[in-house]
């Protein structure tokens, strides 16, 4: 119903009928007093009517019973339709206009009358089932009971109908009045509650925040209003939070996303250069093995020309030996020119050895100088690697330039060698041109004996500073052999560094890696809060608020 959508239809729905029913109430109130007197005065008149006809009874004992019996049923009228009649002690009723002669001693009624015999009483009438009310009194000398009795509605049929019409009257008036009244007062009522109304209409549908409600009563609708304008300052001032914090959490949200796409930038560049460290890593741990096998390498040929250079003196010892053995036989050149042959044959054949051997030597110790040479490069090479490794390769780079110097000093002394087995090239060729010069002049004996002897003790002096010069170059191979087994330990620890340098850099890069992955879920998550931030700066701009603020 849309009459219960209003304040003023409900309340009209709610007090009309409370005044309707106020009306009946009263009216019905009013009805039972009225009726209660008009009842009394009705008794009272009944009481006058037995009271006057026992009295005339009495005062006239030898009346005619019919002239008395036509004055009860023709000449007396109460009201509309009551008598009197007359009853006996025993319940017989002498005079009665509706039933004369019937004896009513079990009527409830008649026995309350015939035992109490003066007084009051109201029943129902056993003919019309309608309430009577009769007034008594007891003539002793006649043994009558005269009984004045009426119908009620006889009398209250008239008032009750007046009472109606004047309730229907006044609750008429009452219920227009009333409802002006409402209507009055509900529109004082309303008008400041259809302000409120509208205003948090136009807030709901214009975010108007703006807008003030003017009431200028202090009742509890005023109260209202100036909660309701709190409201408004409330809602304004969360508003201006609200927009504030959405513009802060929008920049903070965008310089979060740019950082995060920088970190994630830069955490990209660690990685590939974290590749790359790794990668170069590898490679030098690679270059490290291959440098750690040519040193084994190294060493094996080192063991060899220390071998062979162990040979080379025990020959040249020899050859001292055999040039002293020459030296005596040359006392007895003459005796033994023979065996001054064989034993010049043999030190030919020596020499001969000797050079070839010493020509070995010579190619041993190219390559250990082209060994040393490529173990320089190497070392170089380690250091610039080391180098790139930065930090972690430091301990590298004094390792490399140790083996770098020691490649310098193998060099150096595979370059001095070289010359002395020049030398002793040279040396040999020319003892192995005097041997077989002597050789050629054995037959001419005496002539050439002082000659061998002169030239077998430059032989024994060559032979002696050949055992020297070998001497030094297998110490000094025995030395560089022991640098190139320690450069061969360093060589392996480098190695062992560089592979968990190289373990290391991929754990590093796999960690940098989850990094990038949580940068870029945190750079999504930025970007996702910028747009929620946009979206709550756009709904917080369809508020309309104070200038300023």
């Amino acid at each position: 119903m849309r009459i219960m959508n209003s304040v003023r239809g409900k309340m009209i729905v709610i007090f009309v009928p409370l005044m309707i029913a106020t009306v009946l109430i009263v009216g019905l109130f009013a009805y039972n007093i009225a009726r209660g007197s008009l009842l009394e005065a009705v008794r009272a008149d009944l009481d006058s009517y037995v009271q006057e006809f026992y009295t005339f009874l009495e005062a006239n004992p030898d009346m005619d019973f019919d002239v008395i019996k036509k004055l009860c049923n023709e000449d007396i009228v109460i009201g509309k339709s009551g008598f009197i009649f007359i009853v006996d002690t025993k319940g017989n009723l002498l005079i009665h206009k509706k039933a004369p002669g019937e004896n009513w001693a079990d009527k409830p009624h008649i026995k309350e009358i015939i035992s109490k015999r003066e007084g009051r009483i109201r029943y129902i009438s056993p003919k019309t089932h309608t309430y009577k009310i009769a007034s008594y009194k007891y003539l002793k000398d006649f043994d009558w009971i005269i009984v004045a009795s009426a119908f009620e509605n006889d009398f209250l049929a008239g008032p009750r109908a007046a009472l109606i019409k004047n309730l229907s009257v006044a609750g008429i008036i009452i219920v227009i009045i009333g409802t002006l009244l409402i209507l009055f007062f509900t529109a004082l009522l309303v008008k400041p509650l259809s302000m409120i109304t509208k205003t948090a209409e136009e807030i709901a549908s214009q975010a108007d925040l703006t807008r003030k409600i003017k009431v200028p009563s202090s009742d509890e609708i005023g109260k209202l209003a100036g909660a309701f304008n709190g409201i408004i300052e409330s809602m304004h001032r969360m508003v201006l939070q609200i927009r504030n914090s959405a513009d802060k959490v929008a920049s903070s949200s965008q310089e979060l996303s740019s950082s995060s796409q920088e970190v994630n930038a830069s955490t990209q560049q660690i990685t590939n250069s974290i590749q790359q460290i790794s990668k170069g890593v590898t490679t030098q741990a690679q270059k490290t093995e291959e440098i750690s096998r040519v040193i084994q390498e190294m060493t094996v040929s080192m063991k060899r020309v220390t071998l062979n250079a162990q040979q080379a003196a025990t020959a040249s010892q020899q050859a001292s030996m055999r040039a002293k053995g020459g030296k005596e036989a040359t006392i007895e050149a003459v005796e033994r020119m023979e065996g001054i042959a064989n034993v010049v044959n043999t030190t030919t054949e020596v020499i001969k050895n000797l050079s070839e051997q010493s020509q070995e030597i010579g190619k041993i110790t190219e390559t250990v100088t082209s060994i040393a040479d490529q173990t320089n490069l190497l070392a170089l090479n380690a250091a610039i690697e080391a180098a790139r490794a930065g930090e972690a390769g430091r301990g590298f780079a004094v390792v490399a330039e140790e083996i770098r110097k020691l490649a310098e000093s193998s060099a150096e002394a595979a370059r001095k060698i070289s010359g002395l087995i020049r030398k002793i090239q040279i040396v040999s060729q020319e003892a192995v041109v005097s041997a077989e010069a002597g050789s050629k002049e054995v037959i001419e004996g005496k002539n050439t004996v002082n000659k061998a002897s002169q030239s077998l003790d430059e032989i024994l002096k060559s032979v002696e500073h050949t055992v020297a010069m070998v001497n030094e170059i297998a110490i000094a191979s025995r030395q560089q052999l022991k640098s190139t087994e320690t450069v061969g330990v360093a060589v392996g620890e480098v190695a062992n560094i560089a592979e968990e340098s190289a373990s290391a850099a991929q754990e590093t890069s796999s960690s940098i890696e989850e990094q990038s992955a949580s940068m870029e879920e945190m750079a999504a998550s930025a970007g996702e809060l910028a747009r929620l931030a946009m979206e709550l700066k756009e709904g917080v701009a369809k508020f309309k608020l104070k200038e300023g603020g």
